[in-house]
């Protein structure tokens, strides 16, 4: 039962309390939505209005004000007014706790409070406009005359400086006039908007003629004059270069003066229509172009005066040339049955006479397109070029082979001489043995001999026949120096064996009698040294002296070392 009664206590608790904070929030809502409504009724637009009214009311300013005046008269009597019972409907449903009913009332309240606020901004924009617009028109007027009659002026000083240009921008200056004449008719009939765009498009109007009266002066005095000369001198000048034997038709440059001079009344064209949208651009690529063929003029005539320069230099280089191949031919021809020619060196030659053959050709090919005046010198100057690269390489090519041929010669010479002095050698080497008056020369000794006397017969042989390979026969002279390093050594040994087996055998004599086995010793020893057993009669020697006098033996060896050699 308590249960019961405290939960409809609760329930009539929060029901109040909801009631509560619902009425507060929408007695809030309210006074905010008055407090707009205030300030709606507190625009600026009376203070707007009243400033619009000192003007002079004709025409759309009078329409204007009308428009906007009725505007402010319908928001404050109807408008408002259905604002204010609105909102007093509101309160007294809330006082009622008709909370549906004030909820929908302040919502369409809002919504045109809303609409109400956005149309007093444009109404303040639309005025502010108009007055500002009213307020430069004046200014506006006053600069449109002043540069109306600036353009006037500027057509009349500079007329002669437009060419055909000049009527069609009379008749632009004619248009700016009428414009400035239609603004000032506006304004005086109190059409302040279609004054105002009049004097934009009058604005805009002048602005583009003073860029033309700009432009078209410098470009006309370029076309008609600078570029008209220029041309015309171009065409003189091919004229006079084709009688004096420049071959200029396979250049295609009469055709190019054609096209320069069409395009250049074209662009004339063009400026007497006042086409000025990329025309400085164009005048700039045909002044260019002939620039251009300006520079193809003078590279022809610079081109004809290297080219009979060169022309006469390269024919006598030619002929000196084919001079020497023809020698250098011969010599190899004569080389060819004395030597084996490496491959390398034959497609070197081969390589030779080939581009001598093309240089010919072209001094000769050269000389005739000059005497023939077909090609122009310019090309002729590249084909010139070529031939002088050509005959460069191969004066090079021909001084390297020189060299080669040399160096086969000089080997040759060299290995004839080395066995000259071998030769020489061998005869001093027998010469020497024989003074040396050896008993018995050993056989390693005469083998070596034999071996070197051999090898130098084999490589006398190689030279005599014929043809013989060069670098073979160099080879082959490097084994037979090693034989005769060979003897040499083997020579310088045996001589120093004798000489010391010798002295030795001399110095232990001394020491004969003091012992028979001694005698014998140093007799065996003598016998092998008669025999030429240089190596035992040492030996035996050595023994001896080892027992009487050891020091001896390194003092001999000392005076025997460096005294006696075969070197030649």
């Amino acid at each position: 039962m308590w249960a019961w009664v405290i939960g409809v206590i609760v329930i009539v608790l929060l029901v109040m309390l909801f009631s509560m904070i619902s009425r507060k929030k929408y007695y809030t809502k309210i006074d905010e939505l008055d407090m707009r409504k205030q300030g709606i009724v507190s625009a600026s637009i009376p203070k707007e209005l009243q400033d619009l009214k000192q003007l002079p009311m004709a025409g759309e300013t009078e329409t204007k004000f009308s428009s906007w005046h009725q505007a402010w008269e319908e928001l404050l009597t109807v408008h408002v007014a259905q604002i204010d019972e609105t909102l007093y409907r509101a309160e007294e449903a809330l006082d009622k706790y008709r909370f549906i009913a004030v909820k929908n009332d302040l919502e369409v309240t809002e919504q045109l409070i809303a609409e109400l606020e956005g149309l007093i901004d444009e109404m303040l924009v639309e005025m502010s406009t108009f007055k500002t617009n009213q307020s430069v028109l004046a200014e506006l007027k006053a600069q449109g005359e002043a540069d109306s009659g600036q353009v006037r002026k500027s057509l009349l000083i500079q007329a002669n400086s437009f060419g055909p240009a000049l009527a069609r921008l009379e008749e632009r200056s004619e248009q700016i006039d009428a414009h400035w004449n239609e603004m000032c008719q506006y304004e005086a009939s109190g059409e302040v908007t279609k004054a105002y765009e009049t004097s934009l498009l009058l604005e805009q109007e002048v602005a583009t003629t003073r860029q033309l009266v700009e432009l078209v002066p410098k470009q006309w005095k370029i076309l008609a004059h600078e570029l008209r000369q220029r041309i015309d001198q171009l065409g003189a000048g091919y004229k006079e270069m084709s009688l004096d034997g420049y071959p200029l038709e396979p250049l295609g440059l009469q055709s190019e003066i054609k096209r320069f001079e069409e395009q250049r009344l074209s662009l004339s064209e063009k400026i007497e229509r006042l086409e000025v949208d990329g025309l400085e651009e164009a005048i700039q690529q045909l002044s260019a172009d002939v620039d251009q063929m300006y520079d193809t003029f003078r590279r022809e005539v610079d081109a004809r005066h290297q080219v009979k320069k060169e022309n006469q230099s390269l024919k006598q280089k030619a002929l000196r040339m084919r001079e020497r191949i023809r020698q250098l031919a011969q010599e190899f021809s004569i080389l060819r049955e004395k030597y084996e020619i490496s491959a390398d060196l034959g497609i070197h030659y081969e390589t030779i006479q080939r581009d001598e053959e093309l240089l010919f050709e072209a001094a000769k090919d050269l000389d005739e397109s000059i005497a023939g005046k077909i090609i122009p010198f310019s090309m002729l100057e590249d084909q010139m070029r070529d031939a002088i690269r050509l005959e460069e390489q191969l004066m090079i090519q021909y001084e390297r082979f020189t060299v080669e041929l040399q160096a086969l010669r000089k080997e040759e010479t060299e290995v004839r001489e080395r066995i000259v002095a071998w030769r020489h050698q061998l005869s001093q080497t027998r010469l020497r043995l024989k003074r040396l008056g050896l008993p018995n020369l050993p056989t390693e000794v005469e083998e070596a001999l034999r071996n070197a006397n051999r090898s130098l017969q084999t490589l006398e042989t190689r030279l005599e026949e014929l043809p013989f390979n060069v670098r073979s026969i160099v080879a082959q002279s490097q084994d037979v120096q090693e034989t005769f390093k060979h003897v040499q050594e083997r020579l310088d040994t045996l001589v120093f064996e004798v000489t010391y087996a010798e002295r030795l055998v001399q110095y232990a004599n001394r020491y004969r009698r003091h012992d028979n086995e001694i005698h014998m010793s140093l007799t065996i020893a003598e016998t092998k040294f008669l025999a030429g057993d240089y190596e035992r009669t040492i030996v035996l020697a050595e023994r001896v002296l080892n027992e009487y006098d050891p020091d001896a033996i390194e003092r001999i060896k000392r005076s025997c070392a460096p005294e006696e050699t075969l070197h030649v």
